[in-house]
């Protein structure tokens, strides 16, 4: 599949005025996603605990012309994620979007990893969508 290519026309989906929240966007595939959603016409918020890479972001898709913005936040602390919507809400007034694309990568085995990774990679991967969901459904679209 080539990645470059973009949709026939037919698939052409715009997102002009549009908010669009990607928690872990400040690399890789949240980056990317960030940037699709910027090219596509829509303002993204980034949440991401990763502040100097989040704001590398952030700075170049403003320096390609598009509204981006970002928000310290740590996906598996609620608080966190609260104040993050929070601040979404108080700069653009809506959010018809969200891509919960947070999460963390950790090695090990089942019996060599330690249970407080295991609690780690839950609160962020399973948490962190709960979180995200749970105060998104609550900014109006």
């Amino acid at each position: 599949m080539d990645m470059g290519h973009e949709p026939d026309s037919a698939m052409n989906i715009r997102f002009d005025g549009k908010v669009a929240v990607v928690t872990g966007g400040a690399i890789g595939i949240g980056a990317a996603t960030a940037r699709k959603f910027c090219k596509l016409g829509a303002s993204v918020a980034i949440l991401d605990r990763d502040a100097e890479a989040a704001l590398a972001t952030v700075h170049a898709l403003v320096n390609e012309g598009h509204t981006a913005s970002f928000q310290m936040c740590d996906v598996a602390a609620e608080s966190d994620v609260r104040r993050a919507f929070d601040e979404v809400m108080q700069r653009y007034g809506a959010l018809n979007v969200l891509v919960s694309n947070a999460g963390i990568q950790r090695y090990g085995d089942v019996v060599g990893t330690s249970p407080e990774i295991w609690d780690e990679t839950f609160n962020v991967h399973v948490k962190g969508c709960i979180h995200a969901t749970k105060f998104a459904i609550q900014v109006p679209g």
